[in-house]
């Protein structure tokens, strides 16, 4: 579920930026841009000392150079064609690459839990990465699995860009609804583009069958950093503009506003569907979660609505 958070919204972010104008194709093209790109993501997304600068900048020039690109981007019926086929090729690189790194990797036997993501096993750890897993990694691992920080990924920070509250701009801010974070992971329903699948058939070469819970995701280690490389353009380009953090803080206030002036009215502050679970909760804190339920329920139009009914 992780993993396809992650590749929906870096994909999806990517999308919106580009349709909104923040992102152009030309910055990304340039040198200097993507270097720049690079020194966010290390900072915002990698863990210090896992991945260098430099290694960033040259995977992103690599995957600036698939065939998959767009030449350009101006808002044209053939332009719209071409950008949804970059985001159809991006969520198909990065789901196939678990699938086929999945299962392509000695699976272990059942009892650990589910889908907790590895890397593929190198040759030796990059330029400028740890020389073996870090202090700290769970008790009784192997010493091929890894957390997506050890592999060079911090998980999301509270306030770190890709994240983003119930009624504030989900995933970016370039206006672009949210997005349910399965819709990185429907890119296993069905074969990728072009036919079937590119790994070997399920349960090839495995020793137990492909089932949800005797299964370990393996990520590769150059898809994490790609995935992290496109959370940073959205970091750098629309996160990080003038405004941004005065428009976030503002929100927050709304937010809280507005939840205590839903609990104040609970039960009849809540939708119906959600009295039952109100009027049953045994404590404050149950109560409060079942109105943190309904206000992350709502979309940001939704939730100013609501704040300018309840809290004038």
């Amino acid at each position: 579920m992780d993993w396809a958070d992650d590749v929906a919204y870096s994909v999806h972010d990517l999308e919106d930026g580009l349709h909104a104008g923040m992102v152009t194709l030309g910055q990304l093209r340039d040198g200097g841009e993507r270097r720049a790109v690079a020194e966010v993501t290390a900072a915002a997304y990698c863990e210090p000392g896992s991945v260098s600068v430099a290694e960033l900048t040259e995977v992103f020039a690599a995957l600036l150079r698939l065939p998959c690109w767009p030449a350009a981007f101006d808002g044209g019926p053939a332009a719209l064609a071409g950008l949804k086929n970059l985001t159809s090729e991006l969520i198909g690189r990065f789901c196939e690459a678990a699938l086929d790194a999945t299962l392509g990797a000695p699976q272990e036997p059942p009892g650990e839990l589910p889908c907790q993501q590895r890397d593929e096993p190198s040759a030796g750890p990059a330029a400028g990465s740890p020389a073996g897993p870090p202090a700290g990694s769970p008790a009784g691992s192997s010493a091929a699995r890894s957390t997506p920080a050890e592999a060079g990924l911090a998980g999301p920070s509270a306030g770190s860009p890709d994240e983003s509250p119930a009624g504030s701009p989900t995933g970016s801010s370039a206006g672009a609804p949210g997005r349910p974070a399965a819709s990185a992971g429907a890119g296993l329903a069905g074969p990728p583009a072009g036919g079937g699948l590119a790994g070997p058939p399920p349960s090839a070469g495995l020793a137990a069958p492909v089932t949800r819970y005797s299964m370990d995701l393996v990520v590769p280690r150059r898809q994490r950093l790609e995935c992290a490389l496109l959370k940073g353009v959205t970091a750098y380009y629309v996160m990080s503009r003038p405004g941004v953090a005065a428009g976030q803080a503002r929100e927050r206030e709304l937010i809280a506003e507005l939840a205590a002036a839903v609990l104040a009215g609970a039960p009849q502050t809540l939708e119906p569907a959600l009295r039952p679970a109100y009027q049953a909760a045994g404590s404050g804190p149950a109560r409060l979660r079942v109105v943190v339920d309904q206000i992350s329920s709502l979309t940001d139009t939704s939730a100013i609505a609501w704040h300018g009914r309840l809290c004038r």
